[in-house]
């Protein structure tokens, strides 16, 4: 799938990916290589996970659900729509108790 870069260019990445995360970010080792049909291509033959958290919404429901035990589609979706792409960011800085909507609190 074509991901844009800075000043809007766009590379096609070539690789098997094993269960990839939604909104994760990943350093690929390969080679540029000319595709006959479809051109340049980055080929990728070793990638790692980098350890970041996501900014984006849904990214970070997503994120919240697969990685926080406890924390289901109901709870996630409280917490972003309270702070957002910003959840994470806010978790980190009240990680015991985080207010939920209507004063109910949440342990984590």
């Amino acid at each position: 799938k074509g991901s844009p870069l800075s000043g809007g260019a766009k590379v096609i990445f070539k690789g098997d990916m094993s269960a990839p995360k939604v909104g994760g970010t990943y350093t690929l080792h390969g080679d540029y290589q000319i595709h006959p049909q479809y051109g340049k291509q980055f080929v990728f033959t070793d990638y790692e996970a980098v350890k970041t958290f996501p900014t984006e919404t849904e990214a970070v429901k997503t994120y919240l659900i697969e990685n926080v035990r406890g924390v289901g589609i109901n709870t996630a979706s409280n917490l972003t729509s309270l702070y957002g792409g910003r959840t994470l960011e806010k978790l980190k800085q009240k990680p015991m108790h985080t207010e939920l909507l209507e004063g109910d609190a949440q342990d984590f």
